[in-house]
């Protein structure tokens, strides 16, 4: 079930000191897609709305110290 492992795989990404990790930021990307995605599909949308912000928050930051390797991502969810 995609939204059962999108929240476990978010719970892993948020408690995690190796967040900061190039592997992170494509799952954080990937999750940002399906929460989005979840949000318009689902009952509980702005719960997955929420995660999806979340995802870009990470991916913003990220992209603020290294443009090259996280800001197409982000440019992609905030799309």
């Amino acid at each position: 079930d995609a939204k059962h492992y999108t929240e476990k795989n978010m719970d892993c990404i948020v408690n995690t000191w190796s967040f900061m990790l190039v592997a992170h930021s494509n799952h954080a990307f990937y999750i940002g897609l399906i929460s989005f995605w979840l949000a318009r599909k689902t009952r509980d949308g702005q719960q997955w709305h929420e995660t999806g912000k979340k995802s870009k928050l990470a991916l913003k930051k990220w992209a603020e110290t290294s443009k090259w390797t996280f800001e197409n991502k982000w440019y992609l969810l905030e799309a």
